[in-house]
């Protein structure tokens, strides 16, 4: 019984061995060299004979995901934007009608902070030292030529020492602006412009107001 499983132990093994040699396996698998390797997948032959196998994208392949910003056209990389807790953040400046024609444009900071105004004529610029624009699109213009203001545009700026607010104007007129204090130490600086006169109404623009009809005679 020991000497029968001996010679079944050994005859496995002369198997193997075989197995193992080029030839053998060769001979065993006469297909095996014209399958693709893994990895890859056969990939056309103009030449007429059997397909020659082409690389397969590797492990991780394909798209992917990544936090780094994006190259602009010229391109310039925008720098991830770091926001310090104890300075002033601007959000981003809004605009709005008022029912007598005027307009007013808005901009809340987080906390207080000197307001400087300069510019003249038809571009004016508020300075805002030490306040940080925490979003990118906080930066893009506030266009506002198809609304009857003389505001052109408004835009957010950074600076080297801050932002700057600054309004690009249809003609010159007179701007007026007030800083208000808000609730938890924030602040709003608030901007007036006047109403635009019908004359110059930019097309598509609001229409002015009728005139006022006579009042009757007395008898």
């Amino acid at each position: 019984m020991r000497l029968r499983r001996r010679i079944l132990a050994l005859g496995l093994l002369a198997v193997a061995a075989g197995l193992e040699s080029p030839a053998l396996a060769q001979s065993a698998a006469p297909a095996a060299d014209k399958a693709p390797s893994p990895g890859k997948q056969p990939a056309e032959d103009k030449s007429g004979g059997e397909p020659s196998a082409a690389p397969l994208p590797g492990p991780g392949a394909g798209y992917t995901w990544s936090d780094a910003p994006k190259k602009k056209g010229n391109g310039v990389r925008h720098r991830p934007l770091k926001v310090d807790p104890t300075k002033p953040l601007a959000s981003s400046p809004s605009f709005a009608m008022l029912a007598d024609g005027r307009s007013v444009v808005s901009l809340y900071l987080s906390k207080k902070t000197p307001v400087t105004r300069g510019g003249t004529g038809t571009l004016v610029h508020f300075e805002l030292p030490s306040v940080q624009i925490g979003v990118w699109n906080n930066t893009n213009p506030l266009v506002t030529t198809h609304f009857a203001t003389p505001l052109a545009r408004v835009q957010l700026h950074r600076t080297k020492t801050g932002a700057q607010l600054e309004l690009v104007l249809r003609s010159a007129v007179n701007v007026t602006h007030e800083v208000l204090a808000g609730p938890g130490g924030t602040l709003l600086l608030k901007i007036t412009l006047p109403a635009l006169s019908g004359a110059a109404r930019p097309e598509g623009g609001a229409p002015p107001a009728p005139p006022a009809a006579p009042s009757p005679a007395k008898p």
